[in-house]
């Protein structure tokens, strides 16, 4: 007589529904760690995502601030200037913002290249000043003396503006392999 033959029907029955439950409650946990573990990584994906977009974000505004500063010392007349300043405004606000948010959540992998993102900033963003600060003296028509120094202080943060945005995009392009990864 087999093993089976000793147990009675419901028994057997019991059993095999018993086994069954076994392997459904075997696959609802492993089907919930899956999806405990997508979403994990789902969570981290976004995260990486909106660093990425931050760095892009910081990325145009470097170049609306560049492109204001040199449209004002190429035509530094008082609406132009008016108009650019606060271009300028804006943009400085959208840079301060996203690199608040940034520093706030940066990953230790990429905290390098934030640094020199930083001092790059830190380096540019008082030369961009001095620009605007020139501008601002301009209450009419522009002297040769203030157009000549307006363009000198443009032409002095064209170094500095250029690390940045080198920065950033060093930045951008490790966000994007982190997450694509």
């Amino acid at each position: 007589m087999s093993i089976l033959g000793r147990f009675s029907i419901s028994a057997k029955i019991l059993g095999l529904v018993m086994l069954l439950n076994v392997i459904a409650l075997s696959i609802g946990a492993i089907g919930y760690y899956g999806l405990e573990r997508l979403q994990g990584e789902s969570s981290e994906a976004a995260r990486v995502s909106g660093r990425s977009f931050d760095a892009m974000v910081i990325n145009r505004a470097l170049a609306a601030l560049s492109r204001a500063e040199f449209v004002m010392a190429t035509d530094p007349k008082p609406e132009t200037i008016a108009a650019n300043l606060t271009i300028v405004a804006e943009d400085l606000k959208a840079i301060e913002t996203r690199i608040e948010t940034l520093r706030r959540t940066i990953p230790p992998q990429v905290r390098d290249a934030f640094a020199k993102v930083d001092a790059a900033l830190q380096k540019y963003l008082p030369l961009l000043q001095q620009t605007a600060d020139l501008a601002r003296k301009i209450t009419g028509m522009p002297t040769i003396e203030q157009q000549g120094e307006i363009a000198r202080s443009a032409l002095a943060s064209a170094g500095p503006y250029m690390e940045v945005r080198m920065a950033v995009r060093d930045l951008t392009v490790l966000q994007q392999k982190r997450a694509d990864e």
